[in-house]
């Protein structure tokens, strides 16, 4: 039981963590989730990824390599860095663009970086609803009552049967021992008195009478 009621809270901590963790990080991060919804994208990134993004930094320099998204004036737009040109602006080859179309960029325009990207089948779990499902099933989880014991278990452990006193018991045992030995003596007189032997029954009766109170 004890074992039961520990995994059951295992669960109930691994469901919170999973809903408060990613709203907790993107909180103090200052993270953004991104659904794609399309494979304009691959191979890069595939249908149904989630690509976590990150505000830039004042000033910060754009490696070659780093996934940018940028303001167009049109739109939004996604592209790797490929290289810095001699004016300061960036080079962006497009991932949306089958041809890799490349555009510069000025690195104020650009506003946000691809910080991770996460895998179709772990995007549901920083997803709102899987969020509230995850808590109510913890929440379900926790309020669940407890098994109640077996009836031999708690009278066994809650309500003890009192074991009798030493003393008394040991009064008891000799008490009965005697009178079952009387009983026995005077069963033995009465088949004695109709046995052709009656005149030695009473040495008999005093050989096998059984010792008094007193004795």
């Amino acid at each position: 039981m004890r074992a039961l009621s520990i995994v059951r809270w295992v669960i109930v901590g691994l469901l919170i963590a999973a809903a408060v963790v990613p709203a907790a990080a993107a909180a103090v991060r200052g993270w953004t989730f991104v659904a794609v919804q399309d494979e304009a994208m691959a191979p890069t990134y595939g249908d149904g990824e989630l690509l976590v993004l990150r505000p830039p930094t004042g000033g910060e320099y754009f490696a070659v390599g780093e996934v940018v998204t940028a303001d167009s004036g049109e739109g939004q737009m996604i592209g790797r860095v490929a290289g810095v040109g001699d004016d300061g602006t960036f080079d962006l080859q497009l991932l949306t663009s089958d041809s890799g179309e490349v555009v510069a960029v000025a690195p104020v325009y650009i506003d946000a970086v691809v910080e991770y990207h996460i895998s179709s089948e772990f995007s549901l779990l920083v997803q709102w609803p899987t969020r509230i499902a995850l808590i109510v099933i913890a929440l379900a989880l926790a309020l669940l009552p407890p098994r109640p014991r077996s009836g031999r278990a708690r009278s066994r452990r809650g309500n003890p049967l009192p074991r009798p006193a030493t003393a008394a018991y040991e009064g008891a045992s000799a008490t009965n021992e005697f009178v079952q030995r009387e009983r026995e003596a005077e069963m033995l007189d009465r088949e004695q008195d109709f046995s052709p032997y009656a005149d030695s029954g009473s040495a008999t009766r005093r050989a096998h009478r059984a010792p008094s109170r007193d004795e």
